[in-house]
């Protein structure tokens, strides 16, 4: 049996994001682009556990997004997620991209030159949130977990297509709901998605997750990071 988390207001939102600021910030005040490792307290053992167990208890997420940079670009659009390993991530305009994930390929497509790219899913640098279960200890680094008023913040190191990436996911408490995560790459970039109207346990119709209908599909070898 699935657990359905209620939606949260806006207002609501605006509150936890303000107690998360102070972890995050906290967390990026350093010379070097990631945390260093902390052992975990007991008390960060079950903070961890109680994690994966509200992640492990969302079969589908849809909502909307907005992303921020550390280079100042600010986009928004609609996000669905539905577990094991399907993803889409589409910009709003004038952004033209579209993020899809089958459960197996990562394709991104950009609808202004109807040309995409791919790489493994495995190679996102937010795979291991697709998986079903979800379990950081066997799958990433577990660099910290720490508590803030009202908010638990999650510090994890992995391998992606970006190479070596820090992923820092953000909880409001009590209850516990995912708000926001930041990926940090080796060369400091930052990205930063918070999550709006999210609404969870919903039906998403398979064609979301589909990207081989879309138009003049077609892939190119991918390249570097835009900037």
């Amino acid at each position: 049996m699935r657990v359905r988390i209620p939606r949260q207001t806006s207002a609501g939102l605006a509150a936890a994001l303000l107690a998360l600021a102070s972890l995050a910030g906290a967390a990026a005040a350093q010379e070097t682009p990631w945390r260093t490792p902390e052992p975990l307290t007991a008390e960060g053992e079950t903070d961890l556990d109680r994690v994966e167990d509200y992640l492990n208890q969302i079969e589908s997420v849809q909502g909307r997004f907005v992303q921020v940079t550390s280079s100042g670009h600010f986009s928004e659009g609609d996000i669905a997620l539905r577990r094991p390993g399907e993803l889409r991530f589409e910009y709003d305009e004038p952004v033209p991209l579209l993020l899809i994930s089958d459960g197996h390929t990562m394709v991104m497509y950009d609808k202004s030159i109807e040309s995409a790219s791919q790489i493994p899913l495995s190679q996102s640098p937010l795979w291991f949130l697709t998986q079903d279960p979800i379990d950081f200890r066997n799958t990433v680094e577990v660099l910290a977990v720490e508590r803030g008023q009202g908010a638990l913040l999650v510090s994890l190191l992995g391998d992606s297509a970006l190479g070596t990436a820090q992923v820092d996911l953000l909880f409001s408490d009590s209850p516990l709901e995912l708000r926001r995560w930041t990926v940090v790459d080796e060369e400091g970039y930052i990205i930063q998605v918070s999550l709006v109207d999210t609404q969870y346990d919903v039906a998403l119709d398979d064609s979301l997750f589909e990207y081989r209908t879309l138009p003049n599909m077609g892939f190119e070898k991918q390249g570097g990071n835009d900037r």
